[in-house]
């Protein structure tokens, strides 16, 4: 929603409405499961706020999205110059406004890209001891969502943005540093949850030092995407195979009636008839 007002082009909006509309059925999808685990799900959703862990990933989230949003609300209201508001001047210009929109998106790529999938590993990785097997398939279905969010900021950081203007291309190169330090930051973060989601055992195929493999090798992975450096040693390989099955949709095959369909194609037809194939059908 924060980018929807600020879009140039209608491709743009109508991809920020339908991003927006996903999100919508994603925390409503956790909301469920939330009361269908617990008797007194009040509770946890009151004690969230409560976790450290937790709240210094969503403040590192949020920082990105409030700068800019601020910035953004001020360039609609007056456009550029100095404003004053509450007692604060603001120095809106064109610069700063894109250089804040560039460290939202890439905020957005992150949480998309590395905070979302530590816990998608979690959660599927109890359906692989045949456990909370439902929770898993809504997963998957909002892994589904984030594939393609994660790779529309992408495609926005590494081609697009800086392909069409060159102000964003001078952001590219002058917030490097910065970016990395985001990434850096998100890993440290995403490690801490790890500690503290296993800091009273292990599940069987998922434990800490693997939890925290995986999210170096997925960090490298969206490193590289939007061309970033990578100063660190991430594993080669994944270290949760088994999470690749899950994020790819179409490796399952079901029938619908033993279970939710998970991937796009839905009662697709091929397209591999000819003139002459139904001429031995007798009537």
């Amino acid at each position: 929603m924060v980018f929807g007002p600020i879009s140039g082009v209608p491709e743009m909006e109508t991809w920020a409405t339908v991003w927006s509309f996903s999100e919508v059925i994603h925390s409503r999808s956790y909301s469920h499961i939330i009361r269908e685990v617990y008797a007194q799900s009040g509770l946890v959703f009151d004690e969230m706020s409560n976790i450290p862990e937790i709240i210094a990933c969503a403040d590192d989230i949020s920082h990105y999205y409030n700068d800019f949003l601020l910035y953004s609300s001020l360039y609609q209201l007056f456009g550029y110059g100095k404003h004053v508001v509450n007692g604060v001047e603001y120095d809106v210009n064109e610069y700063d406004l894109k250089k804040k929109l560039w460290l939202c998106i890439m905020s957005v790529n992150i949480l998309e890209g590395i905070r979302f999938y530590v816990s998608f590993a979690c959660s599927w990785a109890f359906a692989e001891n045949k456990l909370m097997e439902g929770n898993a398939k809504i997963i998957r279905f909002i892994c589904r969502d984030e594939n393609l969010h994660l790779g529309m900021t992408q495609r926005l950081l590494r081609t697009i943005l800086p392909g069409e203007d060159p102000i964003y291309a001078k952001i590219r190169q002058e917030t490097r540093a910065e970016c990395v330090a985001m990434f850096k930051s998100a890993i440290n973060q995403e490690k801490e949850w790890a500690k503290y989601l296993f800091k009273d055992g292990t599940i069987i195929g998922l434990n800490e030092a693997l939890l925290c493999k995986y999210i170096d090798y997925i960090a490298s992975h969206r490193l590289r995407a939007v061309g970033l450096p990578i100063d660190f040693d991430a594993p080669t390989r994944n270290p949760l195979p088994w999470t690749d099955s899950w994020i790819s949709s179409k490796s399952v095959q079901v029938a619908p009636q033993e279970t939710e369909q998970s991937s796009y194609i839905l009662g697709g037809v091929k397209q591999d008839v000819e003139k002459n194939t139904f001429n031995s059908f007798k009537l």
